[in-house]
């Protein structure tokens, strides 16, 4: 298992990004003078270090500067970080994502996993989480739905149709709105006195995430 706290090429695992992104004028050319970018924070799961490198290259080369991009290689790793346990404690080095990018077959925590852990912390659910997976599947990309994925898109066969598609995607959440959350990606309370949403509750959940229940005998087992 890559270490993901290596900052390396070799090993993109953890990948911070620090250097400016030298093509942002290639990326204007290809999608046009207006689009409006911004930074992001993005985690990428994959289990495939060799996918995860296509992927993590094609996103370095589109991203806005002071964008950072961390990757690990399992669902667990990825509720791990979320929550911030051991070395991902360390928020300097491993923000709170702004966008969650998963692989959906992967051991030791699939992507299922990822988004039912999402969906279990109402007040951190406001986070994108997309599926990026091989699997066109029917099933696959109805079960994501009904886990909170907030889109869903096969995987690019190579390099240039790779950065295509991942433009493409960072081009749309940069133009979507999302709720404001304080820095731990916890949704932060609005005023909805008067106003549509009064009759929704305000999510609510404590002020740290949590794991799901460890009872989970109900579920039938994996395939």
């Amino acid at each position: 298992m890559a270490d993901p706290s290596a900052h390396t090429m070799a090993d993109p695992s953890a990948h911070t990004m620090k250097d400016p992104i030298a093509s942002r004028g290639a990326l204007r050319k290809r999608n046009g003078p207006h689009m409006k970018t911004k930074r992001h924070r993005i985690l990428l799961v994959d289990d495939d270090a060799d996918e995860r490198f296509l992927t993590s290259r094609a996103l370095r080369k589109v991203l806005a500067n002071g964008s950072t991009l961390n990757e690990v290689n399992s669902g667990d790793e990825a509720i791990a970080y979320m929550i911030g346990e051991d070395k991902f404690a360390d928020r300097k080095n491993f923000p709170f994502p702004s966008l969650v990018i998963t692989d959906l077959n992967m051991d030791h925590g699939d992507g299922f996993d990822v988004l039912e852990f999402m969906q279990g912390n109402p007040a951190w659910s406001v986070l994108p989480r997309i599926i990026y997976s091989s699997s066109d599947d029917d099933d696959d990309v109805r079960t994501s739905f009904l886990l909170g994925a907030s889109a869903y898109h096969k995987k690019a066969t190579n390099g240039e149709k790779v950065e295509k598609l991942l433009c493409e995607i960072l081009a749309y959440w940069s133009t979507s709105h999302v709720p404001p959350v304080d820095e731990t990606g916890r949704v932060l309370t609005t005023n909805s006195y008067g106003r549509r949403g009064e009759r929704y509750p305000q999510p609510k959940g404590g002020n740290v995430m949590k794991r799901p229940g460890a009872d989970r005998s109900d579920r039938p087992p994996r395939p």
